[in-house]
C-alpha cells in the first residue's frame, strides 16, 4: 500500500480482532502507517484494551464476544468499527447499534480501509455509512 506523506493516520494506534489471520493481515498491510495490534482472539484483544491506549478499535461481528469487547472500547471512548459481512443479519446490526456502535466497514472492501479511515478521522464524522459505497 502506497502511503502520502502525512496521513491523518500516521502513529495512530489500532487494535484489530479478528480470528481469521488472512484478514489480521490484510488490515495490518492496509494500515501500514499505524502502529497495529493484531488480537485473533477475546482473551488477547482483552489484555491489549486493558493495557494499552488506542486511537481506533476494529472488531469483527462475531458474537457475544463482540459484545463485550465493544462494550470495553465504547466506554473508553474508543471509535470503534465493526467488520461486517454478507452472513451479518439486519437483527444483528441493531444489537451493535444498541451497545453504542456506529461505524461499520464490509469486509469484501478491506483494500479501501486506510481511505475510509482517513475521511473519518479528517472529518471527525458521527455516522460512517454515508462513506461506504
Amino acid at each position: 500500500m502506497f502511503y502520502e506523506k502525512n496521513s491523518p493516520l500516521e502513529n495512530l494506534t489500532v487494535l484489530v480482532v479478528n480470528s481469521d489471520p488472512d484478514v489480521l493481515d490484510s488490515v495490518a498491510d492496509e494500515l501500514g502507517v499505524c502502529l497495529v495490534h493484531l488480537a485473533p482472539d477475546y482473551e488477547t484483544a482483552l489484555q491489549y484494551l486493558l493495557g494499552y491506549k488506542y486511537d481506533i478499535v476494529i472488531l469483527d461481528v462475531i458474537d457475544v464476544i463482540t459484545y463485550e469487547l465493544l462494550k470495553i472500547s465504547i466506554s473508553q471512548k474508543i471509535p470503534t468499527i465493526l467488520l461486517t459481512s454478507d452472513e451479518v443479519s439486519l437483527e444483528s446490526l441493531n444489537k451493535f447499534i444498541q451497545k453504542g456502535a456506529v461505524f461499520f466497514f464490509p469486509k469484501e472492501l478491506l483494500q479501501e480501509l486506510s481511505e475510509f479511515l482517513e475521511r473519518l478521522v479528517l472529518d471527525k464524522k458521527k455516522n460512517a455509512m454515508e462513506y461506504i459505497k
